[in-house]
């Protein structure tokens, strides 16, 4: 029966023909418990989940999400630069404003648990991977791909913006005129279909070098926060039980905002999925090197914890 199962598994990861000869290979190589080093078994098992993300449904999904948000961020923007002529493009640094909405900020939280929905990333190919790579590579392989995918989703978010602005977007290390614009007059904004907004204190406080560095650092300490503890959660209960529970936190935060507005309880400050907006560190309200600490030490702690797990048959590693 194992037999049997090994080879379905093979044709399903590798396919059929020439392919299957060909990735048959590559894994030989890449994986093979008796010929590869650990690290290269680590480094093999986050190349094949993160091959198995680029080509699944769910990231053509978050993709396509992605484009959306962005246009309906970004079309009142490009209404400004039309109607002056065209003449200043928009500057590609909109991330930190993106994210310093209290309505795109939740788009955005809900698309990195999108992404790492599928944690800890078992299918029926998963049986194969594990024989050739041992449990404790494949783990450290997903904790890998964890933090690699959410980098990558920082640069979708980047090209994808600069794709809804075409083509009206311009490159410069400073703001440029239409944001600088619109930050001293954001009313302008609303003459033009779209729900795209500039925080001033961000354009008045730091480069958009430095905030788009900043932005992207503390989102990739929060996705890889968030992935690691929904790895850790559906693992335990083998179901996506923890993917409902970081989207429920999604809506949490923002109730504990609401409250915040009208009770005056400063209560939404020490909730993590509230501390992506940069405006909040700008008013020295929050910490921002204490949040990514503590972002980190929680990815680690999950990353420990799912190790142990794993090693212990805690977590599930068939389904």
């Amino acid at each position: 029966m194992s037999k049997e199962i090994r080879l379905d598994v093979r044709e399903e990861a590798f396919g059929k023909g020439k392919a299957s000869a060909q990735n048959g290979k590559f894994a030989d190589k890449g994986i093979s418990a008796g010929k590869s080093s650990f690290a290269w078994k680590v480094l093999c098992s986050a190349g094949v989940s993160f091959r198995k993300m680029l080509g699944s449904v769910l990231f053509r999904v978050v993709l396509f999400l992605m484009i959306l948000f962005w246009i309906l961020f970004v079309w009142n923007i490009r209404g400004v630069t039309a109607a002056a002529g065209g003449s200043y493009g928009v500057t590609p640094w909109l991330l930190p404003h993106f994210f310093a909405s209290s309505i795109y900020v939740v788009y955005g939280e809900l698309l990195l648990i999108l992404l790492n929905c599928n944690a800890p990333f078992l299918d029926s190919t998963k049986a194969f991977t594990l024989s050739r790579s041992g449990l404790l590579p494949w783990c450290l392989g997903q904790i890998l791909f964890i933090v690699l995918s959410n980098l990558f989703f920082q640069v979708l978010m980047f090209v994808t913006e600069v794709i809804t602005l075409l083509p009206y977007v311009s490159f410069s290390t400073n703001w440029g005129a239409v944001i600088y614009t619109i930050s001293g007059n954001p009313m302008i904004l609303y003459q033009f279909t779209g729900y795209g907004s500039i925080d001033p204190d961000i354009v008045t406080s730091m480069a958009p070098l430095e905030a788009m560095g900043l932005q992207i650092l503390l989102c990739v300490c929060f996705g890889s926060a968030v992935g690691m503890i929904m790895f850790f959660i559906n693992g335990i209960l083998r179901k996506n039980i923890g993917s409902v529970v970081m989207a429920g936190c999604v809506f949490f935060a923002g109730y504990l905002y609401t409250l915040n507005m009208y009770f005056d309880l400063d209560l939404a400050d020490k909730f993590f999925f509230n501390w992506l907006s940069l405006a909040d560190y700008i008013d020295g309200s929050m910490d921002y090197g204490r949040h990514v600490l503590i972002l980190v030490a929680m990815f680690l702690v999950f990353a420990v914890a799912s190790c142990v797990g794993v090693k212990k048959r805690w977590i599930g590693t068939v389904e």
